[in-house]
């Protein structure tokens, strides 16, 4: 069995060496596809369209109101302002993907025009896939680059230090290690599913009624929770303490998550390496679209048609949505 690489010299016929065998049959296989990795980061980070205008405007709970015992004394004329705050994500990034092609000249490379259309579609989808490739780099650096607000937010896992173990013992720091992940993370989400002031980026606000500064409040729902995973410990928590001790279907059950996304560690930086996870408000780390557009010309001059995809956007990190990162903290065994 043999592959060739293309250019190749067309081969002799096997009956009669003065004549060449025609390979003729085209097939395309698309092994540069955005995966369900891809596709799953950059679906559950997207949080609106723009229509028209420069953004979108979100409003956030900065705290409770006040509750008060009931008296004779009347307080309907008192007012009582909500406490509120504002972010606005911005459509700011404007860009591109460019694809020349051209039909008259592509006939000399098919035998069919069915295979040209299909030729055509096939890599006309380059244009999409590229702008899904952009896009989940565009979300993903929002997670490497964050940089919590309150030092509540980053929450310290200890980590047994296995490189000088083997053996019965190694087994034993790896399901401990993988436990301490499930019970920190577990007992942080249910703490910020809570009304608490240590989870947003912004720690205090002024009060619209009373002018005192106070802590920001927060308290996030199950279904809006977002956890999202370096592989490079979920595959640990998985291999080493959920699949020994729980069904696979009490994996879940362990660890709450409205949507749980797992990150390859070739995703994470250097300085994010030993980061376990984020757990957060869904719409924290976001991005708006606002155009998708795709227009073309035909050079008359080259026979070329030259295909431009727009599409714009706007992203960042909402600081009054909440948010923790979890980070290992490794220790010697005697430490554990």
């Amino acid at each position: 069995m043999t592959v060739i690489y293309n250019p190749i010299t067309l081969p002799a016929s096997k009956m009669l060496a003065t004549m060449t065998s025609l390979i003729g049959i085209v097939r395309f296989n698309d092994t540069l596809a955005p995966s369900e990795i891809i596709n799953d980061l950059v679906d559950s980070s997207r949080i609106g369209k723009v229509d028209y205008g420069k953004g979108i405007v979100y409003t956030f709970k900065t705290s409770t109101l006040p509750v008060k015992d009931l008296t004779e004394q009347s307080s309907a004329f008192n007012i009582t302002k909500p406490n509120l705050a504002q972010e606005t994500i911005l459509i700011d990034n404007y860009k591109f993907v460019p694809i020349s092609l051209s039909e008259m000249l592509s006939k000399d490379a098919m035998l069919s025009g069915e295979t040209i259309n299909e030729f055509f579609s096939f890599v006309m989808g380059m244009t999409a896939d590229t702008t899904q490739f952009h896009m989940f780099d565009v979300v993903n650096a929002l997670y490497q680059s964050w940089v919590p607000g309150q030092a509540t937010q980053t929450i310290e896992v200890d980590q047994i230090n296995t490189s000088a173990l083997s053996g019965a013992e190694l087994k034993v720091a790896e399901e401990w290690n993988a436990k301490q992940v499930a019970k920190i993370m577990r007992k942080t989400i249910r703490n910020m599913q809570l009304k608490n002031t240590k989870f947003t980026d912004v720690a205090t606000f002024v009060d619209a009624n009373d002018g005192q500064t106070k802590k920001v409040e927060s308290c996030l729902a199950r279904n809006d929770l977002k956890v999202v995973f370096n592989d490079k410990f979920y595959t640990d928590f998985l291999a080493d303490a959920m699949a020994s001790l729980y069904h696979n279907e009490k994996v879940g059950e362990m660890i709450e998550s409205g949507r749980q996304i797992v990150l390859p560690t070739d995703a994470m930086t250097e300085d994010n390496a030993e980061v376990i996870a984020w757990a957060s408000d869904r719409m924290k780390f976001a991005f708006a679209d606002f155009y998708l557009v795709t227009l073309s010309i035909q050079d008359p001059s080259t026979g070329y048609t030259n295909t431009f995809y727009h599409f714009a956007y706007g992203a960042g990190v909402f600081k009054y949505a909440p948010g923790v990162k979890f980070v290992a903290n490794y220790v010697e065994p005697a430490q554990a």
